[in-house]
């Protein structure tokens, strides 16, 4: 008895609806990582050294902001504590004359908080202190 006229048979159509979900998910991957790296704009900026300040106490607050920034082009060299957890705006604090690359680290912040702070002390040109206003923060 000879099999003519049958279709792939059970196991052909169980190997088909596979394929078709791996190759569903690997599209669907595809699509949300791209629409992630479009949610945040890269700024063409000079290379300036940030560095990112918790100004208000919440866990991961600066870390959340440095991420950003560092999806926008930016290189985040240093993430910490700020002086205090009383902050309540992001302050956004320029030295040496960087003010173009702090006003498009405030663009991607979100804040118009930029104060020039003339010091030869400061170990990065460009500092920024998370508020508890912050949108990254819960």
């Amino acid at each position: 008895m000879t099999r003519r006229g049958r279709g792939p048979g059970l196991l052909g159509i169980v190997i088909l609806l596979l394929l078709g979900a791996a190759g569903g998910a690997i599209v669907l991957s595809v699509v949300l990582r791209t629409q992630e790296r479009e949610a945040v704009p890269f700024i063409e900026t000079p290379q300036v050294a940030v560095e990112v300040l918790n100004g208000c106490g919440i866990d991961g607050a600066a870390r959340r902001a440095a991420t950003k920034l560092r999806r926008a082009g930016f290189q985040v060299e240093r993430v910490a504590d700020a002086d205090h957890f009383h902050y309540r705006t992001d302050i956004v604090i320029v030295r040496d004359g960087g003010r173009e690359s702090a006003e498009a680290v405030a663009r991607v912040l979100g804040t118009e908080s930029v104060i020039e702070q003339r010091t030869s002390r400061a170990s990065y040109p460009v500092t920024v202190v998370v508020g508890t206003e912050h949108p990254l923060v819960p």
